[in-house]
């Protein structure tokens, strides 16, 4: 196992049923699985992703209400069984409702430099040290089941929950700067190489954009200056041995998109040290009588990672094994070929 640290980092549209729009970056469209003699349901797919910062910054704005949805308190953590409605934003009037589950994919937990937690209001230190060490989020899948031939595949809305290291296994409510966090994990959609693509098997690669500030101190001022990062995370859905099974395979980008974590298996974490991702957080403002954060940013991220690869790495297997183009071309065959372990041979 790896943990390693580097540096991480449409608006709402008159698009419906079978709309299919041109995006900046490629070809994004509405399939509607009632195409294959399924529900009626729609799913968001995209056939490519955002490359260049501008294409990024744009495609993250505009995805704004695909964000994560932030799941209330008092919930299960997870739910495995399927249920005909889970989500408050899947769904149309009028369309069959589809089984539907949430399953973790990874989890944040949070920590902070002893001088950052030093420089924190003496008033409110504890409170929010304690809310820090006690609390981490899961990012979950949200996993439907085609009301057919009863396959698995993902929908494009994922969603979120905050819950206590060693409370009870219920969700908790978000924080106002926990839930900006997850507002800025948007989802683009799931990856598809045709848009005529509606069977579950295609809908199984979806693709998330994080949009994050990081901080450093300025050498030549002695001044904290923040930058913007975008990376992708990426969660890859693999049937398993029965028809209610899928195991999530999850993806993150680091150092500006030019390395990739595969991260371990979601075990409960007991710790902020155990999750899958560790960002180490400072705050640059306050509110509320300067004593609760209000602007947080991120000096580092630490990812609990099974293996990890460049993108020159992933870009030279694609030629190696016979594709066209590069890893992001490839995405869903580059993956699968990491998750067997035939890259890096």
């Amino acid at each position: 196992m790896l943990y390693q640290l580097g540096t991480t980092a449409w608006r709402r549209g008159a698009w419906t049923g079978l709309a299919i729009a041109a995006w900046l970056f490629g070809v994004v469209s509405v399939v509607p699985l009632a195409q294959a003699g399924r529900s009626g349901l729609s799913v968001k797919t995209i056939r490519s992703v955002p490359r260049t910062e501008e294409e990024l910054a744009e495609a993250h704005e505009q995805s704004e209400e695909f964000a994560c949805e932030a799941v209330e308190a008092g919930e299960p953590q997870e739910i495995r069984s399927f249920l005909p409605f889970l989500s408050r934003r899947a769904g149309t009037p009028g369309e069959l409702p589809v089984p539907s589950s949430r399953r973790h994919a990874f989890s944040v937990g949070l920590d902070m430099l002893e001088r950052d937690q030093d420089a924190l209001p003496k008033l409110s230190r504890s409170q929010i040290l304690n809310y820090i060490s006690q609390h981490y989020v899961s990012v979950q899948a949200h996993v439907q089941r085609d009301l057919v031939e009863g396959d698995l595949y993902l929908h494009h809305l994922p969603f979120a929950i905050n819950c206590e290291f060693n409370g009870p296994r219920l969700t908790q409510g978000f924080n106002s700067t926990v839930s900006e966090a997850v507002q800025n994990m948007r989802s683009l959609g799931l990856l598809v190489k045709s848009r005529s693509q509606s069977d579950a098997a295609s809908l199984r690669t979806l693709v998330l954009l994080y949009k994050n500030t990081f901080i450093d101190l300025s050498q030549s001022t002695n001044t904290l200056r923040g930058k913007t990062m975008y990376e992708y995370i990426v969660m890859r859905a693999i049937p398993g041995a029965n028809r209610d099974d899928i195991d999530i395979h999850t993806f993150v980008t680091s150092d500006g998109r030019t390395r990739w974590n595969y991260l371990v298996p979601f075990e409960k974490p007991t710790q902020p040290s155990e999750c899958g991702l560790l960002a180490t957080i400072l705050f640059t403002e306050y509110k509320y009588a300067s004593l609760f954060p209000a602007a947080p940013a991120t000096r580092r991220i630490g990812y609990h990672a099974r293996s990890a690869y460049t993108t020159d790495e992933l870009d030279a297997y694609c030629q190696t094994a016979g594709l066209t183009g590069d890893a992001l071309d490839n995405l869903t065959e580059v993956l699968d070929a990491v998750i067997a372990g035939k890259v890096g041979k």
